[in-house]
């Protein structure tokens, strides 16, 4: 999630040569629909065994901020959520925004 903004809904990625840089991004991915001021998306993990067609298999969770009983009346809710991200598009993004 992006860690500019408490509870983000936002997933983004950022890159670099060499894991201590220096990083380009953030390039937003994804918005996670179903987040609010009362419900925040978390914990976003790719699963690299589950890459096909350079298509990124990423999960996120979400969760009530203050009411744990809101899980039980939306069993919806509280489940882990699956999305692909395709990486040629998130490297066409930070393509664009090179100098």
């Amino acid at each position: 999630m992006d860690g500019r903004a408490p509870f983000s809904n936002e997933i983004v990625v950022y890159r670099a040569a060499w894991p201590t840089g220096p990083w380009q991004g953030p390039a937003l991915v994804y918005r996670a629909p179903r987040t609010g001021q009362q419900v925040a998306a978390y914990n976003p993990f790719v699963h690299p065994q589950f890459t096909e067609n350079r298509r990124a298999l990423v999960s996120y969770n979400l969760n009530h901020l203050s009411d744990p009983e809101a899980l039980y009346r939306d069993a919806e809710l509280y489940r882990p959520r699956f999305i692909r991200v395709d990486l040629d598009e998130v490297d066409r993004r930070f393509r664009q925004m090179q100098p």
